[in-house]
């Protein structure tokens, strides 16, 4: 019951993103690879799409 809780909780939280590329992709590389994998590879991807934005 806790695991289902935390899914619609997570669902609802990608829901609210501003880059829903990017949110699909950590879970589908969080699926494929690991959930810790996946949770630096969005970090370090979220942190360079911010960057870019902030140079333009």
């Amino acid at each position: 019951v806790v695991l289902a809780a935390v899914a619609v909780q997570l669902v609802h939280t990608s829901l609210d993103t501003d880059s829903y590329a990017l949110t699909v992709g950590v879970g589908v590389l969080g699926l494929l690879v690991g959930v810790g994998v996946a949770f630096v590879a969005g970090l370090l991807l979220d942190l360079g799409r911010r960057r870019l934005a902030n140079a333009v």
